[in-house]
């Protein structure tokens, strides 16, 4: 019990529908905590966000839709919190048993002595939630090492995946004592839990990420999404850690043909009829990939390209008909842009055997609801490898490390990194 300890639990939000009552009623019915108190950092709901937090007894704090950074906000509430302890959430978690807070807190007090500072808990996918996701956050479980144990992070190593896997923190739900928030707070416009975990292992404390305490959050995102967050997360790694290696951008031209031909291909695929069930899914995931590094190394540029996401697929057709305007499209491939080409299905397709062997561990013989969502992922998977590589070229056309149309590469940046 901790009943002379208050928690105060900051959420920023926006439209965060009926659902936000149960959150609120789940985070004041915790047991074992003398005082808790939630404070709602509001940027323009147009539901009744607002008057539920109020109804519930909340603290409100309101601002401009404009004001809006994931550390302003959080930063605010911050500030407007009184408790000894700051646990920071999001709208659309929630909180497994009435002494999950109880949990978190009680981890931090026994390893205070070992300079143990924030904690955050792993995440338990809603039943709604997108095969792609799960097989994301699998990975970065496995990545941090806490996928089936605590793990307590501490700075070991100067290069960037040490800081990364010792320093992670999720703003999901972040538990941290008030002082030391206060010390640090949040900063930058994206990623802000990183690099929060990342500054308190350099400077001696250490931090938690939990498998024994979890909280239920996933989400359900269109293939867009992961086009836009791939970029996103590339150029934001490579600009926090200078040693941060990526995939050199032989052509500009060569991967913007690479990838309007994949997209052809793939739009032809999805129109094919669904497996019968029955098949082994990791099986059918194999030999698909095995079939396409074959019939997709053949540059197809003026097909159809309709993937099932709105925003995607117009998208790309826009991104085609630039390139046709700058002639990238209507001619002959040199041996470079043929490579590039290549290279960009090569990692496409290496993400997708990655995912097909998670796909192995979590599920057995196919069905058609099974089929048709594994096809969802697959187009997922597409927009996530098209993200990082427009983001290798962006990065290497900025820095003058390679050949292209400066303009087009930071088109493509402000298009891809507005509203992530």
């Amino acid at each position: 019990l901790h009943l002379q300890t208050a928690v105060s639990v900051v959420i920023p939000t926006l439209n965060a529908g009926q659902e936000f009552v149960w959150l609120l009623q789940k985070l004041f019915s915790q047991r074992g905590i003398g005082r808790i108190e939630v404070v709602v950092v509001d940027s323009g709901s147009q539901d009744e966000t607002v008057q539920i937090a109020r109804k519930a007894g909340c603290v409100v704090v309101e601002i401009l839709p404009s004001e809006f950074s994931h550390s302003y906000a959080r930063n605010r509430g911050a500030d407007a919190a009184t408790g000894d302890y700051l646990l920071f959430m999001v709208q659309d978690a929630y909180p497994i048993g009435d002494h999950w807070m109880g949990g978190m807190l009680q981890f931090l007090q026994d390893h205070a002595s070992d300079k143990v500072v924030a904690a955050s808990c792993a995440e338990y996918s809603r039943s709604d939630s997108d095969v792609m996701y799960d097989s994301m956050i699998h990975t970065h479980y496995q990545f941090l090492g806490c996928l089936h144990y605590d793990r307590i992070g501490e700075l070991r190593e100067p290069g960037h995946a040490s800081l990364r896997s010792q320093g992670q923190l999720s703003d999901v739900s972040c538990m941290i004592g008030r002082d030391i928030f206060h010390k640090y707070r949040y900063r930058g416009d994206y990623a802000e839990d990183l690099d929060l975990g990342i500054r308190l292992i350099q400077d001696g404390y250490r931090v938690a990420m939990l498998a024994s305490v979890k909280v239920i959050h996933s989400h359900n995102r269109p293939a867009y999404y992961y086009l836009k967050r791939s970029f996103v997360d590339v150029v934001f790694l490579v600009e926090l850690f200078p040693d941060f290696a990526y995939a050199d951008i032989e052509s500009q031209k060569g991967l913007f043909v690479g990838i309007v031909s994949v997209a052809v291909h793939m739009s032809r695929w999805l129109h094919s009829p669904i497996p019968a069930d029955g098949r082994d899914a990791p099986a059918m995931m194999r030999r698909m990939s095995d079939e396409w590094r074959s019939s997709f190394a053949r540059i197809e540029t003026h097909g159809v390209l309709q993937l099932g996401d709105a925003r995607l697929d117009a998208w790309l057709q826009q991104f085609r008909q630039q390139q046709e305007q700058a002639g990238a499209m209507g001619r002959a491939l040199g041996a470079s842009e043929v490579r590039e080409a290549q290279r960009f299905l090569d990692a496409f397709l290496g993400r997708l055997d990655h995912f097909a062997y998670f796909v192995a561990q979590a599920y057995g013989p196919s069905s058609h609801g099974l089929a048709k969502e594994l096809r969802q992922a697959v187009i997922k998977i597409f927009g996530s490898a098209v993200g990082s590589a427009l983001a290798f070229m962006y990065l290497d056309v900025n820095a003058q490390h390679c050949e292209g149309d400066i303009a087009a590469a930071r088109s493509i940046y402000s298009d891809l990194k507005a509203g992530v």
